[in-house]
C-alpha cells in the first residue's frame, strides 16, 4: 500500500458529496451488447449495463467541452463532448475496477456504448462511444462522444 491508495476511501467519498446534495443529476451506464453471429448486428444481443458510480452510489461529474477545450485539444475533441469524472480507482471495497471501463471485447463480436443521461438532454439519454481516457493514481477520467447508435 502506497499513502496515495490510502488516500482512496476517503478521496472517493469526497467526490460523492456533490450527488449526495443534490448537485448531480445525470447518469453514466456502460452498454455491453455481445452477438451470437460472427459479427457485430448479426444473431441475437446479450446486452449487460453497468452504472459508473461515485461513493458507493452516486453519478460521477459530467461536464460538456466547450469551444475553448475543443480548439485547445488539437482536434482531439469537439464540442459537446462529455467529459466524465474524476471517478475513483478501484480499491478495496470501492472504487472502479478497470475491467468495467475497459471490458473484453475479444472473446465475440462485441459492441461497446455508453449511455448518458442530464439536464438538457433526452428523457432516454444519448448513446456515445469512449474517445479518450486518462488513469492517475488517485483519479479516472474519460471522453465520450455522441454516436448515431441504437439499442
Amino acid at each position: 500500500m502506497s499513502f496515495a491508495s490510502d488516500l482512496l476511501p476517503a478521496i472517493d467519498e469526497i467526490r460523492a458529496i456533490p450527488g449526495e446534495l443534490g448537485f448531480r443529476g445525470g447518469t453514466v451506464t456502460l452498454i455491453v451488447r455481445t452477438w451470437s453471429g460472427d459479427r457485430v448486428g448479426l444473431g441475437t444481443a446479450t446486452t449487460t449495463e453497468t452504472p459508473v458510480l461515485v461513493g458507493g452510489g452516486q453519478s460521477p461529474r459530467i461536464t460538456r467541452i466547450d469551444v475553448r477545450e475543443a480548439v485547445a485539444s488539437g482536434g482531439a475533441y469537439q464540442q459537446g463532448d462529455f467529459r466524465i469524472g474524476p471517478v475513483t480507482p478501484e480499491f478495496a471495497g470501492g472504487g472502479v475496477a478497470r475491467e468495467v471501463l475497459q471490458p473484453d471485447v475479444n472473446a465475440s463480436p462485441t459492441e461497446v456504448l455508453w449511455r448518458v443521461t442530464d439536464n438538457g438532454l433526452p428523457s432516454a439519454g444519448i448513446l456515445c462511444k469512449k474517445i479518450a481516457e486518462e488513469h492517475r493514481e488517485l483519479r479516472i477520467v474519460f471522453v465520450l462522444r455522441a454516436t448515431s447508435a441504437t439499442l
